[in-house]
């Protein structure tokens, strides 16, 4: 446990400097050393106008201009495709425009915000992406949450996951998932959950860089633990958001991860046949279902 009265999973290897993996719940003594409480954050509203304020913080900012703009170039309507019923009453694809209505966010691993800045700031980054795209539908899930920061995460339009499916999530329309320094199984997870090379191209994900996972991680680790990210590799679209946000260790190492369903096409069917669902255990940075009963 460390000073601040959580609860971290460090892995063999030397770390990055990013935010902690946080494992549980904030210690009681560390919450009421701070006026919080678990169940109860004293003034919802008052946190609540806090994290607008961060929004308009980041929404101002470069940093997110051009990270919208280039969702904007991966949400292009070359990569959509709809099943429509031809002159001749039989089934086609059609290339068509983005229906936002059908655009659903994802978001994994924001922690606890209603005692980390971190974690505030990612969430006004979350709320910033909802409001520029106009998004609905906007799910959201950490095992750590409180019951306060789900009633806080609620109040801003955002619906709770009620239940920890270690981001086995598969999808049916384009769908980003954010995922702010989430450990590695989950990024592994959605991609086992979404593998056929037409799902896969429905799914973005902002994120922490693969590239950089394979650059910092040994290769037989990820191999064996998170054997997806391994495989997409060559196929995956990867660009960096320059980080230049006032502070820089809030959203280092982010990039939007991107699929072409044309080239997925390309790849033989063994590829996609060899899908082994994957199981994590407690050394493996994530909290896994098993646990939490």
């Amino acid at each position: 446990m460390n000073e601040d009265g959580f609860m971290v999973v460090r892995g063999k290897r030397k770390r990055r400097k990013n935010r902690p993996f946080y494992v549980q719940h904030a210690s009681q003594s560390f919450l009421q050393s701070h006026g919080l409480n678990d169940n109860n954050i004293s003034d919802l509203d008052f946190a609540l106008d806090k994290i607008v304020d961060f929004q308009k913080e980041i929404t101002d900012s470069n940093f997110f201009i051009r990270l919208v703009n280039q969702l904007k170039n991966v949400l292009h309507p070359r990569n959509i495709q709809q099943t429509i019923l031809g002159k001749n009453g039989c089934e086609e694809n059609q290339l068509t425009g983005l229906n936002l209505d059908n655009f659903h966010i994802v978001c994994y691993g924001l922690g606890n915000f209603s005692c980390c800045v971190s974690s505030q700031y990612q969430l006004a980054l979350l709320l910033g992406l909802k409001a520029s795209f106009n998004v609905d539908n906007v799910l959201v899930y950490d095992p750590v949450f409180s019951s306060s920061e789900i009633q806080l995460l609620k109040k801003t339009g955002c619906e709770v996951i009620i239940k920890n499916e270690e981001g086995k999530r598969s999808v049916k329309t384009k769908t980003l998932f954010y995922m702010p320094h989430c450990g590695k199984p989950l990024y592994n997870s959605v991609l086992w959950a979404n593998w056929s090379p037409d799902q896969l191209p429905l799914v973005v994900i902002l994120g922490n860089s693969f590239n950089t996972m394979m650059c910092n991680t040994p290769v037989k680790w990820l191999k064996d633990s998170v054997p997806y990210i391994v495989k997409v590799l060559p196929f995956k679209q990867e660009t960096i958001i320059k980080n230049d946000f006032r502070i820089s260790d809030i959203f280092n190492d982010i990039a939007v991860h991107s699929f072409n369903r044309e080239e997925l096409l390309q790849v033989l069917s063994e590829f996609w046949e060899e899908a082994a669902e994957p199981f994590y255990n407690s050394d493996d940075e994530i909290i896994c279902n098993s646990s939490m009963k």
